[in-house]
């Protein structure tokens, strides 16, 4: 059965893609990113998480880390598997606010194209319902998989552009991204360029990054500035947080001038 595990889905989005948008979160990344904002999403099959905060102590978990059976919400189900006919029941509700806004439907992660085939279904049903589809990428997979899914708009994320450099911040080389975003430019698809903006990591690579998606012929692009509001989650999951400082107003002003 066609299937794909989900962690989350946020409803009135507005800031992945055109208009009022449903974000679906796909669980699973082949990269590492060391600012990651959704860290519970990297695992495949993660743990059950753990919001110390919550707990009061009733020590219903002792044998057994169910969230059923916990009544402050201290444990969290990390995800929920459902079929894209599943999803689309979902999804179908919020139908006329995509429509009154020319907004629709934008599938992230994680890394959503590890679930190409779940996603190439669930983009042609939005399709046929005159739905509008953006998948949100980081690139590092097959291009082959990027044209099966084949949405309204990629949404399509750089971090670095030296190999050894993105290596060290995700954990690729990133050598398939950046030839995976120039064939998708080469072959007309609709792609809209994000760039995390992190001092301390991919800060200096930023001018070079512009550069070379300027000789690539991309026009659409936006700076996403560093932020830490998911650093508490790292606890949740037993994940080791690295913190970065946030950029400035000031600074992110150069950058878009530059650009």
């Amino acid at each position: 059965m066609n299937q794909a595990k989900i962690f989350n889905i946020q409803s009135f989005s507005t800031t992945d893609g055109p208009g009022i948008r449903t974000v679906v979160f796909f669980q699973g990344c082949n990269l590492h990113c060391l600012w990651c904002h959704n860290p519970e999403s990297i695992d495949m099959n993660p743990r059950v998480g753990f919001i110390k905060e919550k707990c009061i102590g009733c020590g219903n978990c002792a044998t057994e880390r169910n969230p059923e059976i916990c009544f402050a919400g201290a444990l969290i189900e990390p995800t929920r598997t459902f079929t894209p006919k599943q999803l689309w029941v979902l999804l179908k509700n919020d139908v006329l606010y995509y429509k009154n806004s020319n907004g629709g439907v934008t599938f992230s992660g994680g890394e959503c194209m590890l679930h190409a085939t779940f996603l190439a279904e669930i983009v042609e049903i939005c399709r046929e319902n005159g739905v509008h589809t953006a998948v949100d990428t980081a690139g590092h997979i097959s291009y082959e998989l990027l044209k099966k899914v084949n949405p309204d708009l990629f949404l399509f994320d750089v971090k670095a552009s030296e190999p050894m450099l993105h290596k060290k911040l995700t954990g690729v080389d990133g050598k398939l991204i950046w030839n995976n975003l120039q064939q998708l430019a080469e072959d007309g698809y609709n792609v809209h360029v994000r760039i995390p903006c992190v001092p301390g990591a991919n800060w200096k690579e930023i001018p070079e990054m512009i550069k070379r998606l300027k000789k690539i012929g991309i026009t659409n692009t936006e700076l996403l500035p560093y932020h830490t509001l998911g650093a508490d989650k790292n606890s949740w999951y037993e994940k080791e947080a690295i913190l970065f400082t946030p950029p400035t107003k000031e600074e992110m002003e150069k950058f878009k001038e530059l650009l």
